[in-house]
């Protein structure tokens, strides 16, 4: 009897003890950062270019041939990334890797500025928000694209971070960190205006609003009738006395210009770039208001619009805690609605009521009103597309790590922490690892099909063979053809064509065009040509290679690949098989 009982505790003992050590390891700093890390850097080549990739690796492109970005309003976007771009390519080669690798930097860095609020929303809660954006389909997913996005996010959380410190310190660096930040996302996005609008409400909010609100109900005296510890009265917040001086808002400011001027006028070789800087706004919002395709009307509810909402629940489920957790915040805090005094009771029941400790409440409080500022603001726009929802998501990955640390149970926030971030990870691996470009997924949108490959790897294999083959001459005649001219943008023979524009003659080594268009075409080739269909994106009509036998039959002799084969003397098209049956490419 003794021996069970023994045998019963010491078996408890081991369990306590490795939960204890599970918890500690799962919310170490270096685990979080190590798995970030690892979900978006294996195998970063996974999926082809996305459309926005392309553009972003041919403006980069441009930098070497041209000498400098010429910045241009209607293209939406600040100059920085794309030097980002030009730069990692010069040290580092063209490849797929090396131009994804600096949107990874950044959204790994997103993790690690999340464990840095620690300071001002406690260690708990940073790790918890920072392990929501290691495992975070859309950060992981987005992140793993050449895009500005990963960028835009970290910038905000810089921006945050120094605002933070200014107000509960006051120190220098925490201006020029604030500084610093939006000097970042100026140089990346014009929806820059849209975060800085969202920070001035936040601010305005709880120094002004609440304080009216506040100012109705009861000055905290530590205690209440209704049995609940009360909210502490907002005198109690206070702003540090600033430990910098005028000279360094100048200098910091005047800095900010410089860089703002340096980039924006291409280096100083293109002045225009930074006065089109000023045109920026009105072209923004055209591009807002004319959605050009992006508008989800079937995400309407008479005046709102549900699509973020819709994302998160799909994916997002510990942010989509968050945001609720957020809108709780603000509106208990606000005492708008007599229904919380029952939420109330609950909460003093399962939650630790720390409200005492100013520095970590109201800087929730505050992230709250920015992220539902950010929320909304991007609900009202008509033009949506789902990477815009990192610059949405990251508050209320946060928020989901305050909202766990409000729990007197260690193990209740293991259990559901655990729980949730369970699910975000099925859900990450499923969508970035299995189905990447499954266009059923709201998140592979204008993403490039795999079946891109028909196409280039015969290219881009015989040009490794040999380099004379990058001059091969290429007719390409789509409606929209990114991210070709950056995956083919060694070739020096390579005519983009349009509706408007068509060549002269089909003579090219190499011929794309829309299946709508080969049989006027097929009437006009005086070779004879291999032909093979592949789908470029899931909102474009199929389209159809055309290679010319003199040129790739060597090549098509070496692969187990079967073709079509284009006869010009009959005008039609019939099975031409370079081995045998099977076809080399299952995308």
């Amino acid at each position: 009897m003794e021996d069970r009982t023994i045998q019963f505790l010491w078996s408890n003992f081991c369990i306590s003890r490795f939960k204890v050590f599970l918890f500690r390891v799962i919310t170490s700093n270096i685990f979080i950062l190590l798995l970030a890390a690892f979900l978006r850097l294996w195998d970063l080549d996974l999926k082809p270019p996305h459309f926005d990739e392309g553009i972003n690796g041919w403006f980069a492109d441009g930098i070497k041939k041209q000498g400098f970005y010429a910045y241009d309003p209607t293209n939406y976007h600040g100059p920085l990334f794309f030097y980002i771009l030009f730069l990692a390519q010069t040290i580092f080669g063209r490849s797929l890797w090396v131009l994804r690798i600096p949107a990874v930097l950044a959204s790994i860095t997103t993790v690690w500025l999340a464990l840095c609020f620690d300071r001002f929303l406690g260690k708990t809660a940073a790790r918890w928000g920072a392990l929501t954006l290691a495992l975070s389909p859309a950060m992981v997913f987005y992140g793993r694209y050449a895009i500005h996005e990963s960028w835009v996010a970290a910038s905000l959380m810089i921006v945050l971070l120094g605002l933070f410190g200014l107000w509960h310190s006051g120190k220098r660096s925490s201006l020029f960190l604030a500084i610093f930040g939006s000097t970042l996302l100026i140089l990346l996005k014009e929806t820059a205006v849209i975060h800085f609008s969202s920070v001035i409400l936040a601010t305005t909010f709880l120094f002004f609003f609440d304080r009216w609100l506040f100012s109705q109900s009861k000055s905290y005296n530590g205690s209440s009738s209704s049995g609940i510890i009360p909210e502490p009265h907002l005198s109690g917040i206070t702003i540090a006395e600033p430990l910098w001086h005028y000279s360094d808002l100048f200098f910091g400011i005047l800095l900010s210009m410089v860089v703002i001027f340096f980039f924006y006028s291409g280096g100083l070789l293109h002045i225009r770039g930074f006065l089109n800087l000023f045109t920026t706004l009105p072209a923004w919002i055209r591009t807002g208001t004319n959605t050009g395709g992006h508008i989800k009307s079937s995400y309407q509810w008479g005046p709102f619009n549900y699509y973020w909402i819709a994302l998160m629940v799909r994916y997002e489920i510990t942010s989509l805690i968050g945001f609720f957790y957020a809108f709780w915040l603000l509106w208990q805090n606000s005492k708008l609605s007599p229904i919380f005094h029952y939420f109330l009771k609950a909460q003093h029941y399962f939650l630790k009521i720390n409200r005492s400790h100013h520095l970590h409440f109201w800087s929730a409080y505050y992230l709250a009103t920015y992220g539902i500022g950010v929320f909304f603001i991007y609900s009202i726009i008509p033009y949506k597309t789902p990477w815009c929802l990192i610059s949405i998501l990251w508050p209320f990955s946060l928020l989901f790590g305050v909202f766990l640390q409000q729990f007197r149970n260690k193990k209740i926030v293991l259990t559901l922490g655990f729980l949730f971030l369970t699910l975000s990870f099925f859900l990450c691996v499923r969508l970035n690892f299995f189905n990447y470009t499954n266009f059923s997924e709201p998140y592979v949108y204008v993403q490039t099909s795999p079946e891109i490959k028909r196409l280039t790897d015969p290219l881009l294999n015989m040009a490794k063979e040999d380099r004379c083959n990058l001059h091969l001459k290429g007719q390409i005649l789509l409606e929209s053809y990114f991210p070709l001219p950056w995956i083919l943008g060694d070739f020096t023979s390579i005519g983009y064509f349009s509706t408007t524009h068509l060549p002269k003659k089909y003579d090219g080594d190499f011929i794309v065009v829309e299946s709508s268009r080969t049989p006027a075409i097929e009437k006009q080739l005086k070779e004879p040509y291999y032909r093979e269909e592949f789908q470029m994106r899931d909102a474009m009509e199929e389209c159809i290679i055309y290679f010319k036998k003199s040129v790739f039959e060597k090549y098509f002799d070496k692969v187990d690949r079967s073709q079509q084969y284009a006869d010009p003397k009959s005008h039609c098209s019939q099975q031409f098989q370079i081995i045998d049956n099977q076809h080399r490419y299952h995308d």
